[in-house]
């Protein structure tokens, strides 16, 4: 009776032993993979441009001041082209009383006594952009249409009356677009005296 007992109480061990990892390898209880990749992709892309409102011109250029073709109109200009200059050399036809005078700007952003420089342009039924890069001076960009230019009066006079003026005096350059049919004085406006580079590019289409 005896022997009975003992015999019974080893199987009943053997039923409700905690299970052990299977001799094939398979896992047991204490083989749960508990690892964490810590190896997480932390790296933040710090190379944004840092240039002025993204601009490529380089502000140490320094292009060779340009002479004017007359009181006014420093170069000739087309669709398509690319000017790098400076005020250096520049005209003082212009101020904040003719943009007034010809209802360009009723506030404008300075006296613009200083040096502009200013670019004659003809341009028949197509759509035109101007657009100015000055990420290295506050600069302002107007552009009136003017006919008359390459006749006796070359440039128009502060009491001049015009029909078309259109203005970016935002102080960053800008760009314009519009319908040109006739001839345009392109006007590129310091604020303040200054001989830093700027970029004129002319498009149409």
């Amino acid at each position: 009776m005896r022997r009975l007992f003992i015999l019974t109480t080893l199987a009943a061990c053997q039923i409700f032993a905690p299970s052990r990892p299977d001799e094939t390898g398979g896992p047991g209880p204490s083989d749960v993979d508990t690892d964490t990749d810590a190896d997480a992709d932390t790296d933040t892309d710090t190379d944004a441009d840092s240039g002025s409102g993204g601009s490529d011109l380089d502000c140490t250029l320094n292009p060779p001041p340009q002479s004017s073709l007359d009181e006014c109109v420093t170069a000739l200009v087309s669709c398509g082209s690319r000017t790098v200059a400076t005020m250096q050399g520049g005209t003082t036809a212009f101020d904040a009383d003719a943009y007034e005078n010809w209802f360009c700007t009723p506030f404008p952003e300075s006296d613009y006594r200083s040096a502009e420089r200013v670019y004659a342009i003809t341009v028949e039924d197509k759509w035109m952009t101007v657009s100015l890069e000055s990420p290295c001076d506050e600069l302002d960009l107007f552009v009136i249409h003017w006919n008359a230019w390459g006749t006796d009066q070359d440039c128009p006079a502060e009491n001049t009356v015009l029909t078309f003026c259109e203005v970016d005096d935002s102080g960053a350059g800008g760009e314009l677009s519009f319908l040109a049919n006739g001839t345009y004085l392109i006007i590129v406006e310091a604020r303040e005296a200054s001989s830093e580079v700027f970029q004129l590019d002319i498009s149409c289409e």
